[in-house]
């Protein structure tokens, strides 16, 4: 049986990013640059905050209830070659264009310096070229918290079952 803590922390962290997006999604035009690149990080922290709880739980189905870590392969070296959900995340983790790649993308871009989006200038100013990157626009987002939760409401009936 899953704790219901825990789901309940992560269904209010992905509540929480959804809220945050929207809000962004309402004023976008409105809100400076910096209040929109704000919104945007702050619903991508969320989902960041939301990983190590989802992992968690995850372990504790594979009976390893002392889990502190936040990644994945962390996960998969203390579960080993268990049959179980590790193995399903790993099969999500692998397609390039699932919910995982674009969550650990986004976290990463998040965390390096000197993102030309993380400090915005001017208001009007027209870049001329740009790094290829994650998608990081409000509906992607929306896109990779609704995925997100649909693994996890999945993931909750697959082990509430027992």
């Amino acid at each position: 049986m899953l704790d219901a803590g825990w789901c309940s922390l992560l269904r209010e962290k992905l509540t929480m990013a959804g809220q945050v997006l929207g809000l962004a999604e309402e004023s976008w035009r409105q809100n400076t640059a910096t209040a929109n690149e704000g919104l945007v990080q702050g619903a991508v922290a969320l989902l960041g905050e939301a990983r190590p709880v989802l992992l968690k739980l995850i372990a504790d189905t594979s009976q390893i209830d002392d889990f502190q870590g936040d990644t994945l392969a962390a996960l998969q070296e203390r579960v080993g070659d268990q049959p179980g959900e590790v193995r399903i995340l790993e099969g999500i983790a692998q397609q390039p264009d699932s919910w995982w790649c674009h969550l650990e993308a986004l976290l990463s871009l998040q965390q390096k310096p000197g993102r030309p989006d993380s400090n915005p200038r001017a208001e009007g100013l027209i870049a001329v070229a740009s790094e290829a990157g994650p998608d990081r626009s409000v509906a992607a987002i929306k896109s990779l918290i609704g995925e997100f939760r649909a693994y996890f409401e999945a993931f909750t009936e697959r082990h509430d079952q027992w």
